[in-house]
């Protein structure tokens, strides 16, 4: 009996073994090939989606012929196959078996289903902290946050960088500006700052509050403020007078220059998406598009959002996005596509507020209003 068990026992693990051979193959054809295939069409669908949008009949005539030989050419590849080696066959006559699969959540926002991970969309906020400005005998705003090895970094109208400490308490003031600041964003222990009231220069201090250096940049737009990005080291700024997407070194030598269309004189908001492209939004326009900072390309192109104002970019996968007028809501959209997938609701968020900021660091989501800044795990 026990020489039957143990034969038994040494079935059951060679079927083990050998079921996960042709299951790996399905994962790898899954991931590697149709994935791959069904992602190359839908970019190619959005970004003749984009093309159509220019008002410009030439350059409308000059994208078409070029996507019209992508998909020619994505359209001529041959079908991928699923080559499987090592199938087995099992029969069994009159028997039974109870099977207890359990899902379980797996972290980084990944459902582990029998060792099959699928990014998660973000469906819930926790609230983790919320803190707010000290009460001021005059108007002190925060116009900025950013978010930098667990320290939280503000400008205030008042020109002064404050700072929120890793336990969440707000400590004050780390040193004073001489100008009111547009955004910033801080990179490798650098401060970038965007000065407000000259569109033009952008300054460069140490997180001590030592000026590095300053430089000017390119966009002569009458228009509202603007937003800079950086992106795999390199300074990203939307030229609206040229409609043109400008890329520096951290030292402000120009390195490229991109036309794009789809770059109007209103109101643009910038986030980086990944080491090779940048999120735009336009409020007054309801755009919000993905432009490629290697091929200077428009991947894809949304309007599904009114009022589009700020966004963040969650693993890579999800673009989160918030609307000027509705302050509760914040929009979950695929990073790859566009499309809109799901609808946050922020039940903190006070009625009479306005919520002007948003910023995400691992599974943390940084949302702000003029005086409050309030710290979610994203769940």
């Amino acid at each position: 009996m026990a020489a039957l068990h143990q034969k038994y026992n040494e079935l059951e693990t060679d079927l083990i073994v050998r079921r996960d051979i042709p299951r790996e193959s399905v994962k790898s054809f899954m991931e590697n090939e149709v994935s791959t295939k069904v992602l190359e069409l839908y970019r190619c669908r959005r970004m003749i989606d984009a093309a159509l949008e220019t008002p410009n009949q030439v350059e409308v005539m000059a994208k078409y012929n070029d996507i019209k030989d992508k998909v020619a050419t994505l359209m001529s590849q041959s079908y991928p196959e699923l080559q499987v080696k090592g199938q087995i066959s099992l029969e069994v006559k009159e028997s039974k078996r109870d099977i207890e699969v359990e899902m379980s959540f797996a972290g980084h926002g990944c459902l582990d289903i029998d060792g099959l991970t699928v990014p998660r969309i973000p469906h819930s906020l926790s609230l983790v902290a919320s803190v707010d400005m000290p009460a001021s005998k005059k108007l002190n705003f925060i116009t900025d946050s950013c978010y930098y090895e667990g320290i939280t970094y503000l400008s205030r109208s008042a020109q002064t960088i404050d700072i929120i400490d890793k336990e969440h308490k707000y400590v004050g003031p780390r040193f004073t500006l001489d100008f009111e600041t547009q955004c910033f964003t801080v990179y490798d222990d650098r401060i970038y700052v965007m000065q407000h009231g000259n569109r033009h220069r952008i300054c460069i201090y140490n997180l001590q509050g030592k000026r590095i250096s300053q430089w000017n940049y390119y966009d002569f737009s009458k228009g509202t403020a603007n937003m800079l990005a950086i992106v795999s080291g390199q300074i990203v700024i939307a030229d609206r007078s040229n409609q043109q997407v400008n890329i520096y070194s951290l030292n402000g030598e120009i390195k490229k220059q991109f036309p794009c269309s789809l770059i109007s004189d209103y109101q643009l908001t910038i986030c980086s998406a990944g080491q090779d492209s940048v999120i735009m939004t336009d409020v007054c326009l309801h755009k919000i598009f993905r432009f490629s900072l290697l091929t200077g390309e428009v991947e894809w192109l949304s309007k599904a959002i009114r009022f589009p104002k700020y966004m963040a970019c969650y693993r890579d996968k999800y673009v989160l996005v918030s609307c000027l007028y509705e302050f509760h809501n914040i929009w979950v959209l695929d990073i790859n596509t566009g499309e809109r997938l799901f609808e946050l609701v922020d039940p903190f968020q006070k009625a009479e507020g306005i919520a002007v900021g948003l910023q995400i660091h691992g599974d943390t989501l940084l949302r702000r209003d003029h005086q409050t800044i309030r710290y979610y795990k994203l769940q």
